[in-house]
């Protein structure tokens, strides 16, 4: 039968080669996204023969339509490991900076004898091998371009600031004032000084490493799409301004009367201490971030001429 000069046969064929282009086989290996089996060879139409799974649920869940663009990574073991060390260093180092705060602390209001771990030390040397690591964000790959890499290289010159004031209020300033945490009137102002320089410098390196580690985490197509909003970097610059606001009143607090004194006393160590702890869990943060995106940088990810024949596209 025809209707209009177009019978049942050609009515059907569109279809039939619509589901043919769809139905097309995987030519490249894609591990099922629940079990791992590789479905090579299969239908995009077909579900995985191990769990059951959709492929299509694979495909949508693994490939990244623009993993083929993403420009290559010249040494990419190189840059996974920087990049775990940047933050890794961070993360220990504000560990020790916590306990040396807390021996101290325990030391004035309870009488406990400090810590003998040698914590500054471990201190300094994570902040070294966070600037070390970070120095891989400078080029990560060839398409960084010029002002991002000198961007980034002013976020790692803001690591020399951090590492000399670190010494300084560990080595010179903390051991001289044992009783900085205990007896407001014993705050030197050059520990405010010293931290004002340190969170200045901290906001620097976030500011101006952000640009090239975001281009690195948007490899990942869950950042990449806004399925994951997330701006830790930007958030350890806020938490470092927190942090600085109460050493600025320590600044203030030798000028107010004695009435203020103690009042503004409390409000800034609570300030340096939300900043402080803040800052703590933005460094987890991205360490657990950098963590998750290792494989991305180690290897590009699944792209559609990994799975299809570019003949077939």
């Amino acid at each position: 039968m025809s209707e209009g000069g177009v019978t049942s046969r050609d009515a059907e064929a569109p279809t039939d080669r619509g589901s043919a282009e769809i139905a097309r086989e995987l030519t490249g290996d894609l591990p099922c996204a629940r079990c791992g089996y590789n479905l090579r060879g299969l239908s995009i139409l077909d579900v995985c023969a191990e769990c059951g799974l959709p492929i299509k649920a694979t495909i949508l869940a693994l490939v990244d339509p623009q993993a083929d663009e993403l420009k290559a990574i010249d040494h990419p073991r190189l840059v996974q490991a920087g990049l775990l060390a940047w933050m890794a260093g961070a993360f220990v180092a504000c560990l020790a900076v916590w306990a040396v705060r807390g021996s101290a602390l325990a030391s004035d209001m309870l009488g406990i004898p400090p810590l003998q771990w040698h914590l500054p030390a471990v201190a300094i040397g994570a902040m070294i091998v966070s600037m070390l690591g970070a120095l891989t964000l400078v080029r990560p790959h060839r398409d960084v371009r010029l002002p991002d890499r000198l961007r980034a290289m002013a976020g790692v010159a803001c690591y020399f600031p951090i590492i000399v004031v670190s010494w300084l209020i560990l080595y010179r300033v903390d051991p001289g004032h044992p009783s900085v945490y205990g007896n407001p009137t014993l705050v030197p102002l050059e520990r405010a000084v010293f931290r004002i320089i340190l969170d200045v410098s901290i906001i620097g390196a976030a500011l101006w490493l952000r640009p090239n580690a975001l281009h690195l985490a948007h490899r990942s197509v869950l950042v990449r799409s806004g399925r994951v909003d997330r701006q830790p970097m930007t958030a350890l610059a806020a938490a470092s301004g927190v942090a600085m606001g109460g050493d600025v009143l320590h600044l203030v607090m030798p000028y107010a009367g004695s009435a203020l004194s103690d009042l503004i006393y409390l409000i800034a160590a609570a300030l340096i201490a939300v900043g402080s702890f803040l800052l703590t869990v933005g460094v987890f943060s991205l360490l657990m971030d950098v963590w998750r995106l290792r494989q991305l940088i180690a290897a590009p990810g699944i792209g559609l001429t990994d799975i299809f024949d570019e003949t077939e596209r």
